[in-house]
Parts: structure tokens; C-alpha cells; sequence
């Protein structure tokens, strides 16, 4: 490569400098990788075109001068041809690492805001009989709620479809109501601000805002942005603030709290649903709360909580769970902790099963996240490991069996239908 430039920089014909490179990141490292990419990008006056699989140059380039090539077209990530704005650029050039670069190489992409997520959802994948990698899906952990500015990568201003599925999933975040009543972690129930008018009058001037009756909100902020964008102006009309800060409040209730859901729910999908790019929630709180309202995943759930919280204590703890048989590595858990779990999962209402499964994350000494999800997928593929030992001949039945039961459970469901979705 070096002899190459060298000619092409030397060359006294005065015509184009173009130099074209196929797998740039044969026989390197990716450390070498980096060194020569940032080589060729302090080379002035040549043309270089480079082909790649490599997600360590995917990451490196500046995003607008990548171009996805794909079903016998090109897309160049450029300024213009997607909507991408430029403060997204400027954030992705930070943060789209060479795990998040996978996303330009996959035929579907899943979205996750969390370690949790990222290490359950392609175990639940396997077992229902979608494994992601079978289906050249990437999981894309952004460790964060900008799901928005990696899923518009895909959305194009030049109209030419990419279609890619990917799929945005993601928390409600809407606590349940007995975190509020709950006096170890609340003294009082806060209160909400409820629209009740169709209208708001100052003076003689009458503003219209009937389409937000019966709105819900935890701030006064949030409904002055809501009126703002109700009334389509950029300055709030004098003495609208003052009326908005009569708006009465109510208690918490579970009905509210339904409501808020719903609402957010809404907005989420309005914002997400894109094209190709599609939004999935769930249905209450957290992924780890939902999933203690799952009669069909919580004795697991409860069972990888508990474990966690000892390991928290005492580091040692992880490695006695596991123990080796006939070559074979599996999680074995103590029966102090089996019955504990089975004890939780039966003491109780549903709603007070799940909170009192799901507390500890919200004590003074939390549980790891991603220490329990991995617990709990080694759980989940355990059983169906299990399972698949007495027949082998029945996986895909088996897959099928799983595939049917968590698709009907109302509170895991929504990852079923994100796995389904970019394996099409």
C-alpha cells in the first residue's frame, strides 16, 4: 500500500489520484488497523476508496464519510442523505464504538438501553429458536435513553429506503404505585397536575387547549411545553404561564399511573415508529419488574436477584455456584435460596409478588443488574438445555413450545415481538 501512494504521489501524469483498497484490515490487528486508517486520512490530494467488514475502521471513520452498501445500492451516511442532525454527528463520533459499529454490518439491529437487556435478549433468542447471529441480527447496547440519535443512522432524508429492521427497546420507567406507598421509601404520595379545562383565558385573549384535557403530568414544565406546542408559538403568550400554575394536583393513584403509562407509551411509539425503525416497551415499570409479574420467567427472575445480592456482599459466592459435571459447567442454586424464591413468588397479590421480587433494587445496597441478567439467561438456557438433553430430536418443538408461551405472557411478550421483528 505504501509503494502505491508513494507512485500515486510521485506520478508526474496530472490526472485523477484515485486509490481503491479491498479489506483494508486483512492480516492486521485492529491496533494496526487504527494506525493505518488514521494514515490515510492525513494524505492530501488522493482519492481513497476502502472497502470493509471490519467494525474497528466502521467506528473510527468520521460517520459522514461511510456509505452502506446493500441490496445492489448505495447509502452514504453523509449530511443530507439521512436525518441525522448535526449535534447527532457530532454525539456519534463519540460514542458509536467499535461494539455499537456492528449495527453497519447487520441485517437487523435491536436497540438496548441497558447491560441487562443486552445479555438476556439473545438467550431468549436462542430458546424460542431465533438465534441472533443464525439471523445477522446485532444487539446495540447505547447505555443510554438516545436510542433516537443511533436509530436515526437508518432513517434517510434522500427517501431511498434501507431496509433494515431495527428495533428500539426500552423501559416505561413509570414506577409502580406501591414504591409510593411504600413508607420504607416514602414518607408522603406525591401528587400529579391533571388537566381539567378546555381552555385557558387571560384577559380577553382565549386559548384553546382542549386536546390536552385530561393530560396527566408530574410537572409544571411539562405542561407548559405541551401548551407551547398546542398553541404553535415559539414564545408563550403573556400571562399563560400564570394560569398554567393554578392547574390543580391529585394523589398517585394506580389508575394515574395507568394513565401516565399510556400516555408516555404513546409519545414513545409516535416518536420511534419510523419506517423501518419500530418501538417496543413493556408494559409497567423496568425490564427486571415486569419480568416478576411473569408467572412464566419470575421463580427464575427471583431466584438470579437473590444470588446477586449475595455476590454483592461477597464476591466468592459467584464462583460456588457453579459446578462442574462430567466436563460441563452449570449453575447450581442453593436450596436456601430455592425456597426463598418459590416462598416470594406465592406471598401475596401479583402487583405485591412483583414489588417485593423487584426491592432490592431500589434498597441502599442494589443488586447488579447485569449480574443478575446473566444469572437469569444461565437459568433460562439451563432449562431448556435441560429440556433438550431428554429429546433432542424435539428442539424445534421445544423452541416452538417457548416461542408460544412467552409470545402470550403480557409482560414479556414485547421482547418476543422485537426478536420477531428484525428476524422477519
Amino acid at each position: 500500500m505504501a509503494a502505491e501512494l508513494l507512485h500515486l504521489e510521485t506520478d508526474p501524469y496530472n490526472g485523477l489520484k484515485l486509490c481503491l483498497i479491498e479489506e483494508l484490515e486483512a492480516h492486521l490487528y485492529p491496533q494496526a488497523q487504527l494506525r493505518v486508517i488514521k494514515a490515510l486520512e492525513e494524505i492530501k490530494d488522493t482519492q481513497i476508496i476502502l472497502t470493509t467488514h471490519s467494525t474497528t475502521l466502521g467506528s473510527s471513520i468520521d460517520l459522514d464519510k461511510l456509505i452502506i452498501c446493500k441490496d445492489n445500492d448505495v447509502y452514504p451516511m453523509c449530511a443530507g442523505k439521512t436525518e441525522l442532525a448535526k449535534g447527532d454527528y457530532t454525539f456519534l463520533t463519540r460514542f458509536l464504538d467499535s461494539t455499537k459499529a456492528n449495527l453497519f454490518f447487520a441485517r437487523g439491529v435491536i436497540i438496548v438501553e441497558g447491560d441487562a437487556e443486552n445479555i438476556l435478549i439473545p438467550t431468549i433468542a436462542k430458546i424460542i429458536g431465533k438465534p441472533l447471529h443464525k439471523f445477522g441480527v446485532s444487539i446495540v447496547n447505547v447505555g443510554s435513553t438516545a436510542f433516537l440519535r443511533y436509530a436515526k443512522i437508518f432513517m434517510r432524508e434522500d427517501k431511498k429506503e434501507l431496509n433494515l429492521p431495527v428495533a428500539v427497546v426500552a423501559d416505561l420507567d413509570v414506577k409502580a404505585y406501591e414504591y409510593y406507598d411504600d413508607k420504607d421509601v416514602n414518607s408522603t404520595i406525591p401528587e400529579v397536575y391533571v388537566i381539567e379545562i378546555d381552555k385557558i383565558n387571560v384577559g380577553d385573549h382565549e386559548y384553546d387547549i382542549s386536546s390536552l384535557k385530561g393530560n396527566i403530568y408530574t410537572s409544571l414544565s411539562d405542561i407548559k411545553l405541551d401548551v407551547k406546542r398546542t398553541l404553535n408559538v415559539e414564545n408563550m403568550p403573556e400571562g399563560v404561564n400564570g394560569e398554567i400554575e393554578h392547574i390543580g394536583t391529585k394523589p398517585i393513584s394506580s389508575e394515574i399511573l395507568d394513565e401516565i403509562r399510556s400516555s408516555k407509551k404513546e409519545k414513545l411509539e409516535y416518536k420511534y415508529n419510523i419506517k423501518t425503525v419500530k418501538f417496543f416497551s413493556n408494559k409497567k415499570w423496568t425490564l427486571e419488574y415486569d419480568l416478576a409479574l411473569s408467572e412464566n420467567l419470575r421463580e427464575y427472575l427471583t431466584q438470579a436477584i437473590l444470588c446477586a445480592k449475595k455476590i454483592k456482599s461477597n464476591e466468592n459466592f459467584f464462583s460456588s455456584l457453579y459446578k462442574e459435571n462430567e466436563g460441563i459447567s452449570s449453575i447450581e442454586i442453593p436450596e436456601e435460596i430455592q425456597n426463598k424464591a418459590k416462598e416470594l413468588c406465592e406471598t401475596g397479590t401479583q402487583k405485591e409478588i412483583a414489588y417485593n421480587i423487584f426491592k432490592p433494587f431500589i434498597s441502599s445496597i442494589k443488586p447488579s443488574k447485569a449480574v443478575t441478567s446473566q444469572i437469569f439467561a444461565e437459568l433460562l438456557e439451563q432449562e431448556f438445555n435441560h429440556l433438550l438433553k431428554n429429546n433432542n430430536k424435539a428442539k424445534k418443538v421445544i423452541q416452538r413450545w417457548w416461542h408460544y408461551k412467552l409470545s402470550r405472557d403480557k409482560y414479556a411478550n414485547y421482547i418476543i415481538n422485537a426478536i420477531d421483528y428484525v428476524c422477519n
